[in-house]
């Protein structure tokens, strides 16, 4: 595990994917190795996974909601990213990856996305024939012009019993990638 993610604030996205699980495990994994994370899970996420998931992993508050009652003085959208160190959507969902190539800040984790100024590494999770999919790689190519670091996905057992290029990356894996990116930028 890298030394690098000690001291670092990680947001974590987590959207709707059948490998929303293995969030719960990358956001242990950051605090274990001394990363301060804040969780947001869009409305699909919740449906795999719920905030009850994550409060007690990272020790604070899990963002779901792009508009409070009563307002926040500061909005969430501002307040999520403000002193991140890097922003890691995992898993990153086609749906997601559509609307960010896009610049769409239509949900909260789109628009934390938007308003941060630090590095964002996203982990794709789908199934294989998703992946392969000409408009899904078109967008992926975008993100990646526009700085996004991509881990993944890998070759494995998927959603349905089917096989083949969609896995989500493991969590020691993109704890691992966080570090080096780290490593390499000054944020």
């Amino acid at each position: 595990m890298h030394t690098s993610i000690g001291g670092r604030v990680v947001v974590l996205g987590v959207t709707g994917s059948i490998a929303a699980y293995k969030a719960a495990t990358l956001a242990r994994l950051l605090v274990k190795g001394g990363a301060q994370v804040r969780v947001v899970l869009t409305p699909a996420a919740a449906r795999f996974v719920s905030a009850h998931t994550f409060a007690p992993l990272v020790g604070r508050r899990i963002y779901t909601e792009m508009f409070e009652e009563p307002p926040p003085a500061v909005p969430a959208h501002l307040e999520v990213p403000h002193g991140a160190d890097i922003v890691v959507v995992a898993p990153a969902s086609a749906d997601f990856i559509g609307r960010m190539s896009a610049g769409l800040g239509d949900d909260l984790l789109a628009a934390v996305c938007l308003a941060a100024t630090c590095p964002l590494m996203i982990a794709p999770a789908m199934h294989h024939q998703m992946w392969a999919n000409a408009m899904v790689q078109r967008n992926v190519a975008r993100l990646v012009s526009c700085g996004v670091t991509v881990i993944g996905p890998e070759q494995g057992e998927l959603a349905g019993r089917d096989e083949g290029r969609g896995r989500m990356s493991e969590p020691e894996e993109i704890v691992d990638a966080i570090g080096a990116l780290l490593e390499r930028v000054v944020v």
